[in-house]
């Protein structure tokens, strides 16, 4: 498990995974959840392969270039 620190402000989170993909979500895309729930499973969020799983996360405020969004 892992615990990242964002803001719904944050401009996206991108998700590395051991295949070498990247995934992407806009921070509000990701639910909020009550302070003693279970979370949302990233399986929920992201369309991962089988056999894949995230290896690291970034939340990035900003881009140079929009184009990425």
């Amino acid at each position: 498990k892992e615990l990242l620190l964002s803001t719904t402000h944050s401009t996206i989170i991108m998700f590395f995974t051991n295949t070498g993909r990247v995934y992407r979500l806009k921070g509000y895309e990701i639910p909020e959840e009550a302070e003693l729930g279970a979370g949302t499973a990233i399986i929920n969020l992201l369309q991962l392969m089988p056999d894949e799983k995230i290896t690291a996360m970034i939340p990035i405020r900003e881009y140079e270039d929009d184009s990425i969004c």
